[in-house]
C-alpha cells in the first residue's frame, strides 16, 4: 500500500464519531447556555469525557423524551471501535504475506492516531448569538473554540519525505506510532460551530455534533493525507 492509499483509508476518520448521537435533530439542552452546552460537546466529541458526555445527557433529555441523546456504552467503546475499524480498512490494501508482518505495527498505529486525538484539549473561546432567520424567535450561537493537539505535522512530513514513494513498511507504521505517541501537546487549531437556541430559556443544541471533532482529527491525520498527495 502507498501514501496515497493511506490518505483514503484516513479521511473517514473525521465522520467515525456520528454512530454515537441518536439521529433525531429536534432536540435542545435546558438550562445551560450555549458556551457551557459547547463545552461538553467538545468534551464528548473530542475527549470521549464519559462524565461530560452524562451531563450533556441530562442537559437534553428533556429534548429526547426523557431518553439519552449519546450512547454511553457506544462512547466507552469508541477509541477501540475506531481504531479497530481503520486497522481493518488499511490491512485490506495488503497481501496475505504482508499483512502477516504489518497487522501488529498498523495496529499499534492506528491506536496511536486515537489517542493522539482524545489527549487533545479544547476550550471554548466565546460566542456571538443572532437571530435565527429560519425559526422566528429562536437564537443562534456561533460559538469559537481553540484546541492543543499533538504536534506531529513536521516529524510526519519529514518521515514521509524519506520514505518517498516506497511500499508502506513495518518500519514506517512504528516510527509513525512513536511520533503520535510522543508527540507533545503543542499544536493548536481553531474551530467555530453553531448551537441553535430550543424552545425554552437557555436551551442549546446542535444538530452535527461530530463537526466539532473535525479540527482536531484534521490536524492530525492533514500531514499524512497531505503528504501522501
Amino acid at each position: 500500500m502507498s501514501l496515497v492509499t493511506l490518505r483514503k483509508k484516513l479521511i473517514p476518520c473525521s465522520v467515525i464519531a456520528l454512530s454515537l448521537f441518536h439521529m433525531d435533530w429536534a432536540l435542545a439542552a435546558a438550562d445551560e447556555r450555549a458556551e457551557q452546552v459547547a463545552s461538553m460537546y467538545l468534551s464528548t466529541m473530542v475527549n470521549g469525557d464519559i462524565e461530560e458526555a452524562k451531563k450533556l445527557n441530562d442537559a437534553l433529555r428533556s429534548m429526547f423524551e426523557g431518553q439519552d441523546a449519546f450512547d454511553i456504552n457506544a462512547l466507552k467503546e469508541l477509541p477501540d471501535s475506531m481504531a479497530s475499524d481503520l486497522t481493518e480498512q488499511l490491512m485490506q490494501q495488503f497481501s496475505d504475506k504482508q499483512k502477516a508482518a504489518l497487522k501488529t505495527p498498523v495496529t499499534d498505529f492506528t491506536h496511536a492516531l486515537v489517542a493522539a486525538i482524545l489527549r487533545s484539549k479544547c476550550t471554548v473561546q466565546g460566542s456571538d448569538v443572532s437571530d435565527n432567520d429560519a425559526q422566528e424567535g429562536n437564537k443562534i450561537a456561533a460559538i469559537r473554540y481553540a484546541c492543543q493537539v499533538p504536534d506531529v505535522a513536521n516529524k510526519v512530513r519529514a518521515l514521509t519525505k524519506k520514505i518517498g514513494k516506497k511500499p508502506l513498511s513495518a518500519a514506517y507504521f512504528t516510527e509513525l506510532t512513536s511520533i503520535y505517541q510522543n508527540a507533545p501537546l503543542a499544536g493548536s487549531v481553531k474551530g467555530s460551530a453553531n448551537l441553535y437556541s430550543g424552545e425554552k430559556a437557555g436551551e442549546w443544541f446542535t444538530g452535527s455534533p461530530n463537526e466539532l471533532s473535525t479540527p482536531v482529527v484534521e490536524a492530525l491525520a492533514g500531514p499524512l493525507i497531505k503528504g501522501a498527495k
